[in-house]
């Protein structure tokens, strides 16, 4: 499921508000953005997305549910992620909620503005630190590494959700970054969770 609500059973729930993509990450598992063969992206509204998600947890009637804003493509594309971060984290029975993102879009002001809104967490995907293997693995020349670590460094000292960084290792292309994004991460003192490469017969 690509868009929507996405519910696996147990105390987490995938929010995906929006498809599409600003990078061309060569890992990608869902060839999305730059390069895509995909012709449509999808936007749900915010207040259909928050009341479904209402209807959704008074069925399950859970507590301490997580929720993964984590679309097929850069949530942060969304035009009204603050906001919908913001209704969802009111809903009681919600206890964290986690944007997994490239983190090309942070800036200093939306940083505040999630963090006010109640974010807990960003998974922020991070493959490389050498600024030329980044861009290409990120597929894109817009894709600036000393600028996600600068942002990322703000965020350490300013914002109170927690920063984990979630590279991709794909072997024989950024097995050498590794070391470095884990200096980094101490660095900045957050977490590290590698993720190791699957291939997907719909990915890149």
């Amino acid at each position: 499921r690509f868009f929507g609500i996405h519910d696996r059973g147990t105390t987490l729930l995938e929010v995906k508000p929006i498809t599409g993509c600003n990078a061309g990450c060569t890992f990608c598992s869902v060839d999305e953005g730059i390069g895509s063969k995909k012709f449509y992206d999808f936007v749900v509204e915010r207040e259909y997305l928050v009341e479904e998600t209402k209807k959704l947890l008074q069925f399950k009637n859970k507590q301490g549910m997580h929720i993964y804003i984590n679309v097929h493509g850069e949530p942060l594309l969304y035009y009204d992620i603050v906001n919908l971060v913001r209704d969802l984290k009111a809903i009681p029975s919600i206890k964290d909620i986690t944007i997994i993102t490239n983190g090309m879009l942070l800036t200093e002001q939306l940083i505040k503005d999630l963090d006010a809104a109640g974010l807990t967490t960003v998974n922020i995907s991070v493959s490389a630190i050498d600024n030329l293997l980044a861009k290409q693995v990120m597929g894109t020349e817009a894709y600036s590494i000393e600028k996600i670590k600068n942002i990322l460094t703000y965020a350490s000292k300013h914002a109170k959700f927690k920063i984990i960084i979630t590279p991709v290792y794909v072997n024989s292309q950024n097995e050498q970054e590794m070391e470095k994004l884990i200096m980094f991460s101490k660095e900045i003192g957050c977490d590290i969770k590698i993720q190791k490469f699957c291939y997907n017969k719909a990915g890149r």
